[in-house]
Parts: C-alpha cells; structure tokens; sequence
C-alpha cells in the first residue's frame, strides 16, 4: 500500500496543492501510518498521551469534509514539535508507534529518524499552510 500526503483546507486552490512542500523521504510511510492506526488502538493512544493528536487529522476519498477532525494549522505545527524530542530518544512510551511506523518505513535510515524526518516535513507543511491563510486544516492521504 503506498500514499500520497497533502495538506488540505476548504477553499485550497489548485495552484496552493501544488505549490506546498513535499516530504524529504517521500510521504509512503508517513501515509500508510496513519491509515495503519485505525486498527492499532494502543499506538494511537501513545501518540494522544504525548498530546500530539491533532498530527492524526486526515482526509481520504469517501470521507465527508464534516466528518473530518480538522486542526488549527499552530496546533498541528505544535504537535510535530511536541512528538519530535519523543522520537529522536525512541521514548517508550511511543513503542507501538514507532513499531508500526516501521511496518512501512522506507529503510533510508533508523526508523526513528525516518519518523521524525516526517514530523519535520509535516511541521513545515503545518507553517506553510498556516502562511497560506489557512485557518483549519487537515492532511488528504490516498492510497
């Protein structure tokens, strides 16, 4: 299963989808993570306990944009950097996260480091996409 990852708001335009920055290692794992965390209740408990939920926004086709839990872009800039330091230690508390991120990391480096590559890049989408007048936001992901 591969993904593609944007960040996304009502009223983005064509020229903002393709104007945004893209993710250093490629956005397969960070995709496939998320959609992974649906069926992986505790792994997605530790990301919340870290107080990094608002990273978990995400979109994908046949989903309602009212059924969305869209995110403040600060608050997902926040969440990034709140998760990075966690990460960056392989803090146990995220075990089971970083265990499944793993599942489809690319392999590039330390699965740490490929996590939190990712928690970077969505860090600068989330300012990119702050700057770009976006008052909400969320992360489209197609498999």
């Amino acid at each position: 299963m591969g993904a593609s990852v944007f960040a996304y708001w009502p009223g983005i335009t064509p020229r903002q989808l393709k104007a945004q920055p893209g993710f250093g290692n490629d956005c397969k794992a960070w995709g496939d993570f998320v959609g992974e965390l649906a069926s992986a209740p505790k792994a997605y408990t530790e990301i919340e306990r870290a107080g990094a939920e608002a990273l978990l926004t995400f979109r994908t086709q046949g989903l309602d944009d009212k059924d969305v839990d869209w995110q403040e872009p600060a608050a997902v800039e926040k969440a990034a950097h709140v998760l990075l330091p966690l990460v960056r230690s392989q803090d146990r508390g995220l075990r089971l996260a970083l265990k499944l991120y793993a599942k489809n990391a690319l392999g590039v480096a330390p699965v740490h480091e490929e996590l939190a590559q990712d928690l970077d890049d969505i860090a600068a989408l989330a300012r990119w996409a702050r700057k770009a007048g976006a008052k909400q936001m969320t992360f489209d992901i197609n498999w």
